[in-house]
């Protein structure tokens, strides 16, 4: 059963300590994911070269750095990060409307065909909404500053978002011309992890998700190929419903 046209909705976040172990599982994997997540852990082992070996490998690569810093240096951050060649940046919508407009803008100058897609980042998928407001002094509700969150990303040039998928049902209509990535995809079969806004691969996209990360799932499996396969399956389901 063909399900290759399923993986563009699957991205495997590569949290492993050494260049080693991620290009063993991007080579066991790249048949049934469509990118690979490159956090903050993985890069600053492996750095940049990493990246440019598995986008040689023809596989998209989603860099997930979180970007939050002065406009200038973010800016400059984005510049070096698209001469890699990948496919998705993140970036904290917190930073404010300069900043993001400075990573907007910084990819806008790159070619059409190798532009990447700068990401905001609302909340956390591990905060939850007495930590939102006990620990960060955040007064609006939390849906309401997820939603304020992507207002502003919109008005300064993103064109994607990250959230919790259980926000996703709540901002998707209102924000319905934005690529949305949804981590915290738990599918039913799958252990408990320590994220606290958790959805199936289903319904996350039938609330409007573009782009599932599923990493635990499929990593911890005893036969990752067979779990990655249980995701597509999923996913073809869900799509054929639609």
């Amino acid at each position: 059963m063909d399900l290759s046209e399923y993986k563009k909705y699957v991205c495997l976040p590569l949290d492993v300590d050494t260049s080693d172990e991620a290009l063993k599982i991007v080579d066991e994997l790249n048949e049934y994911v469509g990118c690979f997540k490159i956090g903050m852990q993985l890069f600053t082992s492996s750095g940049p070269e990493l990246v440019k070996t598995i986008i040689k490998k023809e596989c998209k690569v989603f860099l997930d750095l979180k970007y939050h810093d002065i406009p200038n240096t973010v800016e400059k951050a984005i510049i070096e990060a698209g001469k890699l060649g990948v496919s998705y940046i993140t970036i904290h919508l917190s930073g404010g409307s300069e900043m993001i407009k400075a990573a907007s803008d910084a990819a806008n100058k790159m070619p059409e065909e190798s532009r990447p897609i700068i990401l905001g980042v609302t909340v956390l998928t591990s905060i939850s909404k007495s930590q939102l407001s006990e620990e960060l002094s955040v007064s609006k509700e939390l849906l309401d500053h997820v939603n304020g969150l992507i207002d502003l990303g919109i008005k300064n040039g993103l064109h994607g978002i990250v959230c919790s998928p259980t926000d996703l049902e709540f901002v998707h209509d209102k924000h319905k011309q934005i690529y949305f990535v949804t981590p915290g995809i738990r599918p039913l079969w799958s252990e408990k992890n320590d994220q606290k806004r958790i959805s199936t691969p289903s319904n996350a996209i039938k609330n409007g998700s573009s782009l599932l990360v599923i990493g635990r799932p499929i990593l911890s499996a005893e036969n990752r190929k067979t779990a990655a396969i249980k995701v597509l399956e999923e996913i073809k389901e869900c799509l054929k419903q639609k």
